[in-house]
């Protein structure tokens, strides 16, 4: 049975339509809202809340975001397992470099340091990223917005691809204090969430299970304070073993047998850069982790 329904959603009439396209539109103006004048609160559990009025009504049961048991719970686990790996390989060899040629990096807020070496804040902390970031903002961005967005295009595939692409970019935005840098991430990192979501057979539990994957290691490498391992501290490394690190740098692999080594301590290091900022969001937003 192929996971890639041929109709992403029921087809509505042009009523249903314009209603699917109100509520996408009233959604995004939650986000901007919060995110870039802090007009309303905390976009995420204003969009859990309206999305299950909205689904209920509507479409009367979760499975209509894809809330559903899969067939195969290893195929969705392995499916969540790639695309996390895959996003954070992304974000460390792409994005951040690419980031850092052109805008300044993302300021820490204060609370961070809370986490490292106190386990009450560490529990906290993987409390927080299993409901508020992998469940509540999965619901509220690839479940009930990319919904209505893919409603209000006609409900076909490539509807859905263009929900994912306007949901991806106010995921982005809902991550605005980042700076511009962490908002291309965070857009990037929707697209893959939503295709992770769509090769599942349209099934929430793996853009939840790639969320959940990622999180967690920024509570993980805070509180054991592995973010000891900086980029500053790569670079060293990395300049003994003979191997280009910085995007200015122009040489080549000539050397191959240092290629490995390279590509441990940048993924490493970069990847605990990600983790740190991952945890920044949560910080953020949550008043626990800030008094």
């Amino acid at each position: 049975m192929s996971g890639q329904p041929e109709q992403f959603s029921p087809r509505l009439g042009r009523g249903g339509r314009w209603l699917s396209a109100l509520e996408l539109l009233f959604g995004g103006a939650i986000v901007l809202g919060h995110n870039l004048y802090d007009l309303v609160p905390n976009e995420v559990p204003i969009l859990f809340v309206l999305g299950w009025l909205s689904v209920r009504i509507r479409n009367g049961r979760w499975a209509a975001i894809g809330f559903k048991r899969p067939p195969s719970w290893m195929r969705i686990v392995g499916i969540a397992l790639a695309a996390a790996a895959f996003r954070i390989v992304l974000g460390s060899f792409v994005i951040e470099p690419f980031g850092a040629r052109f805008w300044p990096a993302s300021q820490a807020p204060a609370g961070v340091e809370q986490i490292a070496g106190n386990l009450k804040v560490a529990l906290l902390g993987l409390l927080l990223v299993w409901t508020f970031a992998a469940f509540g903002e999965e619901i509220a961005y690839r479940g009930y917005l990319t919904l209505r967005g893919a409603e209000a295009g006609g409900g076909s595939n490539a509807a859905f691809w263009w929900a994912t692409l306007l949901v991806s970019v106010l995921f982005g935005f809902g991550h605005f204090y980042k700076g511009p840098t962490g908002i291309l991430d965070s857009t990037v990192a929707g697209l893959i969430l939503g295709a992770a979501f769509f090769v599942s057979g349209r099934n929430l539990w793996a853009a939840v299970l790639v969320h959940g994957f990622i999180n967690p290691y920024a509570v993980v490498a805070l509180f054991f304070g592995w973010e000891s391992c900086s980029p500053e501290k790569g670079r060293r490394l990395i300049a003994e073993s003979g191997a280009p690190f910085a995007p200015s740098t122009r040489s080549t692999f000539s050397d191959t047998s240092s290629t490995p080594f390279w590509i441990a301590s940048t993924l490493g290091c970069n990847s605990l850069r990600m983790a740190r900022s991952s945890f920044e969001m949560l910080s953020m937003r949550s008043p626990c982790l800030r008094n």
